[in-house]
């Protein structure tokens, strides 16, 4: 049990917010990206980013994993971007911080979701046979060089959000001046 739900109504809790997540940070990205700055698709996207983070690693597991490593990483820089929007303002550097802090957050939970693609969809499953085990995956990830199912699709995603992220750096608006 995890905060008094079994393991299996848990990880839909946790589905459901990631799935929210990388929803709302889509259309957010998709906004920063246009120039637009909507509040509501950017509260939901960090709301559900650190709810999936928080809910991500409660999950036990008898080693300090990969999925861990980025639920760490994710709240370290969701707690900057939050701070960039929430006390920054997004007033001068702000404005960057907050848009390299978002699309990276994005980033990580959209890596995740393509990582469990590849280890829980059965279609997906015997292009990358290594991918189920986790310590292998860390290996393929961090040291040697992934198979190239697997490859592939991150190399794209890379390419995807660095566009992206470069016309939200460009165009997402930023203040002009401290609101009082």
């Amino acid at each position: 049990m995890i905060l008094g739900m079994s393991i299996a109504t848990f990880a839909i809790v946790h589905v459901a917010l990631s799935s929210a997540g990388l929803a709302s940070g889509l259309v957010a990205l998709i906004g920063m990206a246009c120039g637009k700055k909507w509040d509501i698709w950017i509260s939901l996207f960090l709301t559900t980013t650190v709810l999936t983070s928080v809910t991500g690693l409660l999950f036990r597991s008898p080693v300090f994993g990969l999925a861990d490593e980025l639920g760490v990483l994710s709240l370290m820089i969701l707690a900057i971007t939050s701070g960039a929007l929430y006390v920054g303002r997004l007033i001068g550097i702000w404005r960057w911080i907050y848009v390299t802090g978002a699309v990276s957050a994005l980033y990580l939970n959209v890596f995740a979701a393509v990582v469990t693609a590849f280890q829980f969809v059965p279609i997906l499953r015997p292009l990358t046979p290594t991918l189920a085990n986790p310590p292998l995956l860390i290996a393929q990830v961090v040291g040697a060089l992934p198979e190239p199912s697997f490859l592939v699709p991150q190399l794209l995603l890379i390419i995807v959000f660095i566009t992206m992220g470069i016309s939200a750096a460009i165009r997402f608006p930023g203040e002009t001046k401290v609101r009082t």
